[in-house]
């Protein structure tokens, strides 16, 4: 699964263009590859019985995978992007995710267990 980025890299660099490329589906994967790689690294550094035992191959997964899709968000707000735009759906998805996300942040602080 790794390899899974490098063509469309590629392809975006050498077109020097995103036409055909998703705007929302490169928001979404930036956005659940952060909370994955969080979460691994939560998970390897502090195993608990919520997180399950995370393996160094899960983190560097994740840690990669983040680091391609932040590549491919850098090439979609460089290059030509064929008057695409970030959908409106997806602007409220991932603005309600990252606000459940400080919520539950600021909930864990408040009241530690």
């Amino acid at each position: 699964w790794t390899a899974v980025w490098y063509p469309q890299m590629y392809l975006n660099w050498k077109r020097k263009s995103i036409y055909g490329y998703s705007l929302d589906f490169a928001c979404f994967n930036v956005c659940s590859f952060l909370c994955y790689s969080a979460y691994c690294q939560i998970g390897y550094t502090q195993p608990s019985d919520q997180t399950g035992k995370v393996t160094i191959q899960d983190l560097i997964f994740a840690c990669h995978s983040l680091l391609m899709t932040l590549i491919i968000g850098y090439q979609c707000l460089t290059y030509d992007r064929g008057g695409q735009i970030v959908s409106r759906s997806c602007q409220a998805l991932l603005s309600s995710c990252f606000f459940v996300i400080l919520f539950t942040h600021a909930v864990s602080h408040a009241y530690p267990t």
